[in-house]
């Protein structure tokens, strides 16, 4: 059951009816309007991952339009958290999650994020036999975009 919080601040839908937010404390969390149900470890953040069946503009404009709000969790640019949604879902062995976390780096500008980082996990599931054909070419293609210099 969700833990109501006089301070639950909800500040976007992720997409699914289930808002995001943040606490009394600062700390990320999900939920209702009115409740929270969850705080999002930034270190687990695997209550995010429906913000990638979204449009990556979109949600980055989204995030970077609520930062001042969700920055006193402890990140320091929106970019990091979106770092950390979609290397969580790459390493989360399911195909579906990995294929939306590749289609939204195809959308990425390369400036703007942590090119080794993203480099070295599409080269994982480049090389990962249980991943789809076709989604190993996605990554591979994006592997090579990433590490090549603009």
């Amino acid at each position: 059951m969700g833990t109501a919080m006089k301070n639950w601040t909800p500040l976007f839908d992720r997409g699914d009816g289930t808002w995001v937010g943040v606490d009394e404390s600062g700390d990320i969390g999900v939920g209702s309007q009115e409740h929270i149900k969850a705080k999002v470890p930034i270190s687990n953040p695997v209550p995010l991952w429906p913000l990638l069946e979204r449009d990556f503009r979109s949600v980055h404009e989204l995030l970077v339009s609520e930062w001042p709000r969700l920055e006193p969790a402890g990140r320091s640019r929106p970019e990091q958290l979106i770092e950390k949604i979609i290397v969580s879902a790459m390493g989360s062995g399911s195909p579906y999650w990995v294929e939306r976390a590749v289609a939204w780096i195809s959308d990425m500008p390369k400036s703007d994020f942590d090119e080794i980082l993203l480099t070295s996990h599409l080269r994982m599931i480049r090389v990962d036999t249980s991943m789809p054909q076709a989604l190993r070419h996605r990554a591979a293609k994006q592997s090579k975009r990433w590490s090549q210099q603009e």
